[in-house]
């Protein structure tokens, strides 16, 4: 038996840190959201 179940649509979103950004080791910090 098969059932199928509708999952609403879901959004994430990111948002980066210029100011962290660290070129020796090629880094940065992330603010992730879901």
């Amino acid at each position: 038996m098969e059932t199928m179940i509708e999952l609403p649509a879901m959004r994430r979103s990111a948002e980066l840190a210029p100011n962290t950004a660290d070129a020796n080791s090629r880094t940065v910090e992330v603010v992730w959201s879901a």
